[in-house]
């Protein structure tokens, strides 16, 4: 679920998270973190107008939609066998477009796009641990500022790891 605080909200439709990297000691890995959420605005609005000179077009609806992502650098550290906490910093990324008309006749304008720096955090829980792999329940949330428009991510998912 990923939120925007401005004038849109958004609720997150797609969020994904891809984690690599090593072994420091028992207890403490670094990784690469690559994220990745998607949202589609949560108010649509009906019957927009446009005008430009002499020419108006009329546009039966319209929604915003969000695409954020971060990629950085974490610190991951065993409290447990089986539960962790993380944190990191990044390279967060948005960008937030607006959309006019339907499938067969639209217009998409771009808001917002750019990169800033981001902060990530994440907790899990390995619930089934086999050898090397384990499966597990995740908290993770990545927050950064682009041109006024904060993103607060926050998600839970299911971790599939191999160790």
């Amino acid at each position: 679920m990923a939120l925007v605080r401005q004038r849109d909200s958004h609720l997150g439709t797609f969020s994904a998270d891809l984690h690599l990297g090593g072994m420091l000691n028992e207890k403490t890995a670094f990784m690469l973190v690559v994220t990745l959420d998607n949202g589609v605005g949560s108010t649509p609005v009906q019957g927009v107008e446009l005008e430009a000179g002499d020419v108006a077009v009329a546009f039966p609806s319209s929604a915003t939609s969000l695409w954020s992502g971060v990629m950085g650098g974490a610190v991951q550290r065993w409290l447990t066998s089986r539960v962790w906490v993380r944190g990191g910093v990044g390279a967060g990324y948005l960008q937030r477009e607006f959309t006019l008309g339907s499938d067969a006749d639209y217009l998409t304008l771009t808001l917002d796009r750019g990169y800033a720096f981001a902060v990530l955090a994440g907790a899990g829980a390995d619930i089934y641990r086999r050898s090397n792999f384990a499966i597990g329940a995740e908290f993770h949330f990545r927050a950064f500022s682009l041109s006024g428009v904060g993103v607060y991510a926050p998600s839970v998912q299911v971790g599939f790891n191999w160790y």
